[in-house]
This record gives structure tokens, C-alpha cells and sequence, in this order.
């Protein structure tokens, strides 16, 4: 049963997902170059994430919900979730599908940020423009200096936004796996 669910079930979840997820990130990208660029950015961010915890709950609900003629699970999702609390280091095919399967929602987070270094605004285009035009070297170099500032601060973005999640990723799973401890009677004299 196991083989059904890792080669059969999950990959078909997750090629529906990644069809859906390629779909709004092309559909936004048409958009935001029309206009409202940085919007266009957080919503297929927005969007990526939603679709990823969508695949999430929808692959949990179908594991509780559906069984076999004989009424067995398909995946015994408790068992699951039981070996996660008592022994994790057994799951480790489990964070390698979570990781293949979050890749196509960071490559939202790559590209929103990424494209908003296409996005200054109008007064700051201007002004590299003719910085850039300038019969001065000393402008030229201001102009071209800025223009890669501009573009590396899109890229720290990008690594920025990567160290938050895995911050918060693994300041999650150690307050997880650590049981809590037990509460402590105090002795107060008078």
C-alpha cells in the first residue's frame, strides 16, 4: 500500500497542484506586466501558498476519508503521525516529499522577488536613465552602481525571505519535538 501511495497517489496530488501553481504564476506574470507589477508579485506568492497548503489538507483529508471495500485506510494517517512524535528520524522519505513538493512554491517566492527588481518606480527609472546617458564617467558609474544595488537588493530579498522560513521552520520543529515540561509546585513560606 505504501508503494500506491508514494508512486501512485501523492505524485498524481502533486502534478494537479504544480499544473495550478505553473497556471497562476504564468497568468500573473502576463498581468503584471500590463501593470501592477508588485501586486501581481504577493499575490503569486499568496497564491503559491494557498495551493500548497491545499495539496497539504486535501492529501490528508483523502488519506482519512477514503478506504477499501474492506474498510481498511488506504494510509493509516494515525500511524503516521504517531511514528512523527515518537521516532522522526524514520520519516525522512517524508521531509524529502515536503521539500520536492515546496520547491515549486519557493520558485513563486524567486520569482515575485526577483521581478521587483523590473519594478522601481517611475522617478527612480528616470534617474538611472540619465545617469546612465550622461556624458559624465562620474554619473555613468553613480547610474550603473545603482542599478546593481537595485538588483542586488532584489536578490538579498530573495535570501532574506529564505532564512525567515527556515528560521521560523526549524524554531517550529524544535518547540515540536521538545516535550513539555512538566509544572512545578513552588513551596511559598509565609
Amino acid at each position: 500500500m505504501f508503494v500506491l501511495v508514494i508512486l501512485g497517489l501523492l505524485p498524481l496530488k502533486n502534478t494537479l497542484a504544480d499544473f495550478a501553481s505553473f497556471g497562476l504564476t504564468r497568468y500573473l506574470i502576463r498581468k503584471g506586466l500590463a501593470s501592477h507589477g508588485p501586486l501581481r508579485a504577493l499575490q503569486d506568492i499568496l497564491g503559491g501558498a494557498t495551493i500548497f497548503s491545499l495539496l497539504g489538507c486535501g492529501a490528508i483529508t483523502y488519506f482519512h476519508l477514503v478506504t477499501f471495500s474492506d474498510g481498511t485506510p488506504v494510509f493509516d494517517m494515525q500511524t503516521l503521525f504517531d511514528g512523527l512524535a515518537t521516532s522522526p528520524g524514520d520519516y525522512a522519505w517524508l521531509g524529502f516529499l515536503l521539500v520536492t513538493t515546496l520547491l515549486p512554491t519557493a520558485l513563486h517566492a524567486v520569482i515575485a522577488l526577483g521581478s521587483l527588481g523590473f519594478q522601481q518606480p517611475r522617478l527612480v527609472r528616470e534617474h538611472i536613465v540619465n545617469l546612465l546617458s550622461s556624458n559624465s564617467d562620474s554619473d555613468r558609474y553613480r547610474g550603473m552602481f545603482t542599478y546593481c544595488a537595485l538588483w542586488a537588493l532584489a536578490g538579498w530579498a530573495i535570501v532574506a525571505t529564505a532564512y525567515f522560513i527556515w528560521t521560523v521552520a526549524r524554531a517550529s520543529s524544535s518547540t515540536a519535538s521538545s516535550p513539555p515540561s512538566a509544572p512545578t509546585l513552588s513551596s511559598s513560606g509565609p
